[in-house]
Parts: C-alpha cells; structure tokens; sequence
C-alpha cells in the first residue's frame, strides 16, 4: 500500500488491536481473522471492528467517520497480506457487515489495486440476475474495478 498505515499489536493467534486517531480523537479496533466452522477448512473470514471499551466487546456497526479512512483501509489490508503471507493455502473471506461497507472495501481495493503483490489474487462475489429480477445466482470472478461485489476472496496464486 502506498498510503501509511496505523502499528498494529497481535493480541491473539489471528486477532490484531489498532488505534484509529483523527477528528473523533483515538478510537480502538480491532482485525479478526477467524476459520470456518470445519477442521479442516481453508476458509477463513475477516471482522474489521470497533472496540467498546465500555461492553468488551466488538461491534461491527459503529460508523467512525474519524477522518482517516485511508490509512484504516491500509491497516487492514496490510494485516490480510500478511496473514496470506503465513497462511498461503488459505482463502480470506471480507465482506462488509451491510452494502455501504463492502461498497467502501471495494473502493479502497480499487484505488490501491496496482499496490496488491502479484502473488495475491482477489475474487469478487456477484449476483449474475441482479438486474433481471431472478433468483440470486451467485458467481466468483477475478476482480475488475467497476463491478459491484457482495464480498472479496483473497487469495495465494
């Protein structure tokens, strides 16, 4: 990535803690990097969080608007390019927690596209009749800017 990113502190085997510090002043959150349900899976998914102090607790639906977007968006995507670095026959699920967040997800990779290393790949999840009124026909392609997703895959090439 191009742009800086925020230090982040590994708290657990795949749960990372940084601080966000910009115009609503230094907010905690928090990168989980959890596996699926079976043993042996290669699937693991990624929670991008705000810490309530006050709960101990994660909530995914706090809209920070701290100002500093960019460099979040950074943070998390250094910790997934890293976690792929140790984990290379894993496949990273991200999806935002609603269509606005996956949206912003989309934009950063997007706009930081030629920052991804080349032996990184990322897959978008569509709708085929999405504009037809069908039922949901769910399809991954390699990602293209552009292209409305449901969700990312990372993944090792």
């Amino acid at each position: 990535m191009q742009i800086g990113t925020y230090l982040t502190k590994q708290i657990s085997s795949n749960t990372y803690t940084f601080n966000s510090v910009g115009s609503k002043g230094v907010v905690e959150l928090r990168i989980i990097i959890s596996k699926d349900d079976q043993q042996e899976s290669i699937y693991y998914n990624l929670a991008f969080v705000v810490w309530n102090r006050i709960l101990n607790d994660i909530d995914d639906t706090i809209e920070l608007r701290n100002g500093d977007m960019d460099r979040i968006l950074a943070t998390v995507a250094n910790t997934a390019m890293l976690f792929m670095k140790t984990h290379p026959q894993s496949l990273l699920y991200i999806q935002g927690s609603n269509s606005i967040r996956t949206r912003k997800y989309q934009m950063g990779i997007s706009k930081y596209a030629n920052s991804i290393p080349p032996n990184l790949g990322i897959l978008g999840l569509l709708d085929e009749n999405l504009l037809n009124g069908s039922a949901p026909a769910w399809k991954w392609e390699h990602f293209k800017t552009g292209t409305n997703y449901h969700a990312f895959l990372l993944y090792t090439k």
